[in-house]
């Protein structure tokens, strides 16, 4: 998705103004319309006011976005609209999902240590079978 539907998507989503917009990054609103109808290029002092005034990281604007944009509190993917969403609501299932995961890193962890112990342990049993073993003058050890 290149940069200038980024920016239309976050200033809908922030409920900006074009001149509102134009104001906090300190261009004039033609200036602005050059950029969204691709007449004028975007610097990368641009792109760091303009992130920092949707308070998105620069790299926002130069990473693809897999899922498309959200514009009004509707997706759209290439162009076409799949329906809407209600931003409150994706932001709430997101905390959900992002809890339940850490929740899983935190089990898959001490499943982890559980198996360190175990192999810990089946350690010092060959260990102390190999001494019982040696001590009854048995040379065969055990791996």
């Amino acid at each position: 998705m290149d940069k200038v539907l980024k920016i239309k998507g976050l200033l809908a989503e922030k409920k900006f103004t074009q001149q509102e917009f134009c104001d906090k990054i300190g261009i004039s609103k033609p200036t602005l319309l050059n950029i969204f109808n691709n007449r004028s290029k975007v610097d990368i002092d641009m792109i760091e006011r303009i992130a920092k005034v949707l308070e998105v990281p620069i790299g926002y604007f130069f990473s693809e976005d897999k899922f498309g944009i959200i514009q009004n509190g509707t997706i759209n993917l290439n162009g076409k609209n799949h329906g809407s969403i209600n931003i409150s609501d994706a932001k709430h299932e997101i905390s959900i999902l992002e809890n339940e995961n850490e929740k899983l890193k935190e089990i898959i962890s001490g499943m982890k240590r559980e198996l360190e112990l175990k192999d810990q342990i089946i350690e010092l049993m060959k260990e102390s079978k190999n001494l019982k073993l040696m001590k009854n003058g048995d040379k065969k050890k055990l791996d």
